[in-house]
């Protein structure tokens, strides 16, 4: 029998793992394409600032998984500490850029193999155009934890999370409570063997990412980064071209601890609210069958 067969029949299936890979998780990140818009609720009271490499791929949706963060906080790289940086110096396709990453829930609605999806937690990775934008926004309502926003990209030079965001209200966290992703997480974490209730769920569903794990730039990332490229021991790697899995509630971590408590004054009721609507001259984009979204 050659080496690489296994040997136990069906009585191994419960000894080994179903699949393993060598391509690192990602968390879901906001991604518009052109003349697309969604409402979303942000989740932070401010943003966390990095220095990201990323790869320049012509078409920009190519380059969203190939994005590592630079471990030199400053503005100039140093690459004697960082891999990357000392790679970038050698090949013009990697680049290092300011991002501010923000947590929301992204109200649009997807169906994927006849189930509904909605109300996913993402990422809101901000470029130096986007976040003055946003910055500017938040003058004259204060804090964007809780924000409700519809936004919209307009162009393809336009931030891949949108040039044109509108603010609606503050919400009350609480209306989550009754969310489909309530029940998606219990089940999620019911496969791995692992009991939460829906209080709990809730507390994650509202809670922004633990940005220090997510955007921790591994020696698995790294390596995945400059395999792609063929650079040094790199572990040779194609970036997933398609959308992330937004139904995977795996990468959402323990539920959050302690007590949740919000004053009632502060929010608007929540209310599922109505898709966008399209700027003057826009044309709606009719969803066909196998496109896994709602398309704005």
């Amino acid at each position: 029998m050659p080496d690489y067969m296994q040997t136990g029949g069906l009585d191994n299936v419960d000894k080994l793992p179903p699949s393993t890979s060598l391509r690192p998780k990602f968390a879901n990140r906001l991604y518009l394409p052109v003349d697309k818009g969604t409402q979303l609720v942000l989740l932070d009271e401010d943003a966390v600032n990095i220095y990201e490499h990323g790869v320049f791929i012509q078409g920009d949706k190519g380059s969203m998984k190939m994005k590592v963060t630079c471990v030199s906080p400053g503005a100039d790289p140093v690459p004697d500490k960082c891999r990357i940086c000392n790679a970038m110096i050698k090949d013009e396709r990697i680049v290092r850029k300011y991002v501010a990453y923000l947590s929301c829930i992204d109200l649009a609605v997807f169906n994927i193999e006849g189930r509904t999806i909605t109300h996913t937690r993402k990422m809101v990775p901000l470029n130096h155009q986007a976040a003055k934008m946003l910055k500017r926004r938040r003058e004259s309502f204060g804090s964007l934890r809780f924000a409700m926003f519809k936004v919209y990209r307009n162009q393809k030079t336009s931030p891949q999370v949108g040039d044109d965001w509108t603010f609606m209200k503050k919400v009350d966290p609480r209306g989550f409570q009754n969310s489909p992703r309530i029940k998606m997480l219990i089940e999620s974490f019911g496969k791995q063997g692992k009991t939460i209730s829906p209080k709990e769920a809730w507390q994650m569903l509202i809670a922004p990412f633990n940005y220090a794990e997510e955007l921790e730039p591994t020696k698995q990332k790294v390596d995945y980064f400059l395999g792609y490229l063929g650079i040094g021991d790199g572990v040779a790697a194609q970036p997933d071209s398609g959308n992330f899995n937004y139904a995977d509630d795996t990468l959402m971590g323990a539920p959050a601890s302690g007590e949740t408590d919000f004053g009632d004054s502060d929010f608007a009721t929540f209310d599922e609210p109505e898709p966008p609507k399209l700027p003057a001259g826009k044309k709606k984009v009719v969803k066909k069958k196998g496109t896994g979204g709602v398309l704005y």
